[in-house]
């Protein structure tokens, strides 16, 4: 809970008295606020960018280049409590999410609406308001304990390759209708019989 202190003068007693007003905003909400709003004003901004710009941005960005999704194959996804099981026919790999992670795609999954949006649900929004079309989501590869995952976005000509997380490029993937993919030899390494 974040407090404000505001000074009040008091006339009868010459002294200060402090009232203490407090803003019942949890701080995670704050900072989720606040992710949310720089990644929008992120994707709006590289978009908008000058070409002087556009050439120090550390995020590659191109203009009519084609996604090569060669050896990647479908995936499905199916959650268990916050355990994600990504797979291909009977060869899956498993993880686990947040439960909020775990909530957003359980949601996408079932096709139900939240009282509210959640993130993912408002990035879809400003995609969609922005013309900005998902091209591929994928489940690249398995590094230091880690999965990692790209999403491919284009308005325009433009195309923006986005790191993000596995949980997230399920979500988005779950969300914009394209098909996930896992990189084929990765879940052919990794990967466990699940059926």
């Amino acid at each position: 809970m974040r407090c404000v202190l505001r000074r009040d003068e008091v006339q009868e007693t010459d002294k200060t008295e402090k009232k203490v007003m407090c803003l019942k905003i949890h701080p995670a909400a704050l900072v989720v606020v606040a992710v949310v709003l720089f990644a929008a004003g992120m994707v709006i901004g590289l978009y908008n960018a000058p070409k002087e710009l556009k050439e120090f941005l550390p995020i590659p960005l191109a203009e009519d280049e084609n996604i090569d999704n060669s050896g990647f194959i479908p995936a499905n996804v199916s959650i268990t409590g916050t355990s994600i099981i990504i797979r291909n026919n009977c060869n899956g790999i498993g993880f686990d999410v947040t439960s909020d992670q775990a909530y957003s795609i359980s949601n996408a999954l079932q096709n139900s609406q939240t009282v509210r949006p959640l993130t993912h649900d408002m990035l879809k929004d400003v995609m969609e308001n922005f013309n900005i079309s998902v091209l591929a989501v994928r489940i690249e590869k398995w590094e230091n304990d880690i999965y990692y995952a790209r999403m491919f976005v284009q308005q325009g000509p433009k195309i923006l390759d986005l790191d993000i997380r596995p949980s997230d490029a399920i979500a988005m993937s779950l969300r914009t209708g394209k098909q996930l993919l896992i990189n084929q030899s990765m879940l052919f390494e990794r990967g466990e019989i699940v059926c």
